[in-house]
């Protein structure tokens, strides 16, 4: 393993990695920056011009947040002379700063060790909790290499590799998209040894017209996978047998059909919030159990699908599955906490992410458990779910059925599009609606009720973290 100190980029390897010609001294990087609010002392910043800004106005902050080489494809005009530089910083040039991210990308992963075992993930839902606890997994049999938080873009990507430590046993990496064409060459950059396509559900309508269009799209992701490797499936998702049928590769399955390959058998709460999960291989003769600190029958998917991820790289399965028990979901994507608001104890389910119709089912069947915990009354906290096309109307709509199937107490809203779940729901839901998230709190916060278990879900662009900050006081 690399010693701590170690420079994650040598200057010598940037140049040869990106063509790019330096000017001012020759300086080691221990991390990767795009953007100069996430620098650190000893980054590597590379600047990039997105459709509103470009990343080289901000080169003079990342510097002065410890940046020690810059990438660049033009002088900023306050660097523009020589005279004006930093000393200690080295700044190299290059024909184009995205293309210098994308060279970098390929030269981490072509420096990786040759016996490294990668997976890449993707899926319209589950993808960053199913990365997280492979990763988490993984992390107790070997030095991982993994995506933070939700880097799965042709930004996200690419820095996920180059701040992959080059001498790592595993990689985890995740893969998005919002438009067509995007996982292809991420994958092909990835080089996967395994692929998983986690999930498929209505979402992105904005770019594809139908739920084939996103299984065709997802399906991308064989397109780096190594001749010998391995596509891992769940086999209860939407178009399952058309998906399974295009690739050409060994296929692995998961979920509670009886053909799965690692069967979900059932999914039981415990006390303090906790979910048992049994399952079973196909070959083997006895089932096996183990308890997640999370809440939702998705949990058990997702980490099923990380189980049977880790076997197909070679890991040890037996503690795989032990090393589970100690995995938290990543903030934010279902994650539960006991909280006080002015005398009142509530329970907060926070799904505040993002959402899409088959999330938000899965949120709304998991505060559904709650009360099976500690009592009180259901309280779902919604935004409008975006990216839904022409069917976004008949999506919220629906939402309807879930809350009186679940039998959920009170709906409180935000957004146009919830507005017209708002008008459907049954008259003995209690209801409030408003435009945006930020007023909502405001407007419910004298309805909480003594035990309430309040779940907040909606769409990134929603902000429902918003009221998330205003229950917790922050």
């Amino acid at each position: 393993m690399l010693h701590p100190n170690f420079p994650l980029w040598t200057h010598d390897d940037i140049i040869k990695a990106t063509q790019g010609k330096a000017f001012g001294p020759s300086q080691d990087s221990f991390g990767c920056a795009l953007d100069s609010r996430d620098v650190r002392e000893g980054d590597l910043f590379i600047p990039i011009r997105g459709e509103t800004t470009d990343g080289h106005h901000f080169i003079k902050e990342a510097v002065g947040r410890g940046a020690v080489v810059v990438l660049i494809d033009h002088w900023p005009s306050e660097y523009s002379s020589s005279r004006n530089r930093p000393l200690d910083v080295s700044f190299i040039v290059v024909k184009d700063t995205f293309e210098a991210l994308w060279a970098l990308a390929r030269y981490a992963r072509a420096r990786f060790r040759p016996d490294i075992k990668i997976a890449a993930i993707t899926g319209s839902v589950g993808k960053t909790t199913t990365k997280k606890a492979l990763a988490h997994i993984l992390k107790e049999q070997g030095r991982v290499a993994a995506s933070a938080k939700s880097l799965n873009t042709k930004l996200g990507v690419p820095l996920s590799l180059i701040r992959s430590p080059k001498d790592a046993d595993y990689g985890v990496f995740e893969i998005g998209m919002s438009q067509k064409g995007e996982i292809a060459p991420l994958s092909e950059l990835v080089k996967p040894h395994v692929a998983v396509i986690t999930m498929l559900a209505p979402a992105h309508f904005g770019a594809f017209s139908s739920l084939e269009e996103i299984a065709q799209e997802k399906s991308e992701i064989i397109k780096g996978l190594s001749p010998n490797g391995v596509v891992i499936l769940n086999h209860d998702m939407p178009l399952f047998r058309e998906i399974s049928a295009g690739i050409p590769h060994q296929k692995l399955t998961f979920g509670r059909s009886e053909e799965s390959d690692l069967r979900l058998l059932g999914v039981r709460l415990l006390e303090f919030g906790f979910l048992e999960v049994k399952a079973q291989f196909a070959q083997e003769k006895s089932p096996f159990t183990y308890v997640l600190q999370a809440i939702g029958a998705h949990f058990a998917y997702n980490t099923l699908g990380a189980i049977l991820t880790a076997r197909a790289l070679g890991a040890d399965v037996k503690k795989a599955i032990e090393s589970l028990e100690t995995f938290t979901p990543e903030v934010r994507r279902g994650q539960y906490q006991t909280l006080f608001y002015e005398g009142r104890e509530l329970v907060l389910l926070d799904e505040s992410y993002n959402a899409n119709p088959t999330s938000m089912q899965a949120a709304l069947e998991a505060l559904s458990y709650l009360p099976k915990w500690k009592g009180g009354r259901m309280v779902a906290v919604l935004g409008d779910m975006l990216e839904l096309g022409k069917e976004s109307e008949t999506f919220h709509r629906a939402i309807s059925h879930e809350i009186e199937k679940h039998h959920i107490d009170a709906v409180f809203t935000c957004g146009k599009m919830m507005e017209l779940l708002h008008k459907v729901l049954p008259l003995n839901v209690q209801k409030v609606h408003v435009d945006r998230s930020q007023d909502l709190f405001e407007s419910v916060k004298m309805l909480l009720e003594e035990k309430d278990n309040i779940m907040v879900k909606g769409s990134l662009g929603m902000k429902m973290d918003n009221f998330v900050k205003a229950l917790k006081g922050e």
